[in-house]
């Protein structure tokens, strides 16, 4: 690179958006470019663990807001009104202060922050969506916005489990809000989403490896550049993106794990458990009798009634069996020799994180994309199961069994090492995403010129 540029990112402020746009940034820089993370407030990333990032804060007036799924919108909302003029603030002294940080030749955007391509387009400044998501997961959303507009929802019971036209094997009941009681701020604030304004390319977490057709039709549909440069996790260089302290003594437990033997157990960082749902997992994972790593978040349970219904002495019962924690430094415990399973919500990250590992899944989608991530891991991949029915302690104990210790887990095991190695082939020199990143870096540095 002749000249000195400078990417801005503003990443959407959720665990699960923040990640791979960090991880985005460290491949950037890998790469010649000065980066400048324009974040909220609201779980503001740590500047201290991206020391050669260039960290402005955005306030936000994001206060008392659950992080909850239906309060999403609400902050979203907040966030997309209160940020946009300092924004607007910021770009201008980078764009006049060449000297610090070099020019600024775009901005990168997480497409839920609609604000940021409005900004960019009043100062002539070229812009590219991030997607987080899989590529699936955009046409089931497309899919469902046009049976909105058509007035075709609510949809038939009977219908739920027939097969969407044109996204083999996707079915009804994984398509994201089709109740008719999602509010139409939701499907406006979707519609905008789901559409790249006057942004010049789109970036995606993922790859032609393992998405190919559905990258081929979008590419089609948007006619802009797509670069799909996934997992972003391989491309990057080792960098810290957990917005909660992870607890790295789990390693030191899964060192004297016998290989393939463990179930790493982890909801992320949004969904919850019930109480009778916490206290049935608990109970099939000690009945299954293989050992478990089971990260259990305060804010997502009830700690108090969990520990108040478990029987007198219950770390004694799972013994050295089992290992419990807040949170757990995630890539590296899937990474572990140890680790023969991961019970997932199925959030995009986590998924690619599991299968470029190699590890198979038993999947229990809440909302959002992880239902189509878990039809991906189990029908498309067959690298997974499904939760199915009742979380209660026969269920779990009967799942877990499936996974870890049966023929047909197995086998899974071996579809799952496949799949890392399909993961593994992309990022190498050669591979789709290796190209893609290439690809992208010519975009970006031509973009000023």
């Amino acid at each position: 690179m002749s000249r000195r540029c400078c990417v801005v990112l503003v990443p959407a402020p959720f665990q699960g958006h923040i990640t791979p746009m960090l991880q985005l940034g460290a491949i950037l820089q890998s790469k010649g470019f000065s980066i400048v993370v324009a974040h909220t407030m609201y779980n503001a990333p740590d500047p201290l663990n991206h020391s050669t990032f260039t960290f402005l804060p955005l306030p936000d007036e994001v206060v008392d807001f659950d992080n909850t799924y239906m309060n999403l919108l609400n902050i979203l909302d907040t966030i997309n009104i209160n940020c946009k003029s300092r924004f607007q603030g910021y770009l201008v002294q980078l764009m006049e202060n060449v000297e610090l940080h070099g020019e600024v030749v775009c901005v990168i955007y997480d497409a839920i922050m609609n604000f940021v391509d409005d900004v960019g387009n009043g100062l002539q400044l070229p812009t590219i969506v991030m997607r987080p998501f899989n590529c699936a997961h955009l046409r089931a959303h497309r899919y469902v916005l046009g049976l909105r507009s058509e007035n075709c929802l609510p949809l038939p019971e009977s219908q739920m489990e027939e097969t969407v036209p044109d996204l083999h094997p996707f079915k009804f009941r994984d398509m994201p809000l089709l109740s008719n009681e999602i509010p139409d701020r939701i499907f406006k604030f979707l519609k905008t989403a789901h559409t790249i304004g006057s942004s010049c390319a789109i970036i995606w977490n993922t790859t032609d490896e393992i998405e190919n057709h559905h990258l081929s039709i979008l590419r089609e549909d948007f006619q802009v550049p797509i670069f799909s440069i996934g997992p972003f996790h391989k491309m990057a260089p080792p960098t810290k993106t957990s917005l909660v302290e992870e607890d790295n003594n789990c390693i030191d437990w899964l060192d004297i794990q016998a290989p393939n033997s463990v179930l790493y157990v982890s909801l992320g960082s949004i969904v919850s458990m019930d109480d009778k749902e916490l206290i049935e997992t608990a109970w099939g994972l000690i009945n299954s009798e293989q050992p478990f790593l089971w990260v259990i978040r305060d804010i997502s349970v009830n700690v108090a009634k969990f520990n108040s219904q478990m029987p007198d002495g219950f770390l004694e019962i799972i013994g050295d069996r089992g290992c419990i924690v807040k949170w757990a430094p995630q890539k590296t415990v899937l990474g572990h020799s140890a680790v023969g399973g991961f019970w997932s919500h199925c959030g995009w990250n986590s998924t690619l994180e599991s299968i470029s590992e190699g590890v198979p899944m038993i999947c229990r989608p809440d909302f959002g994309d992880q239902l189509i991530n878990a039809r991906y891991v189990t029908d498309v991949w067959n690298v997974g199961l499904k939760m199915e029915g009742i979380v209660d302690r026969e269920n779990v104990e009967k799942t877990v069994r499936r996974l870890m210790v049966s023929v047909e887990g197995n086998d899974m095991r071996k579809k799952a090492a496949e799949m890392k190695h399909k993961c593994q082939e992309s990022v190498r020199e050669g591979g789709c995403s290796f190209r893609r990143l290439n690809e992208l870096t010519e975009f970006i540095s031509m973009l000023s010129s």
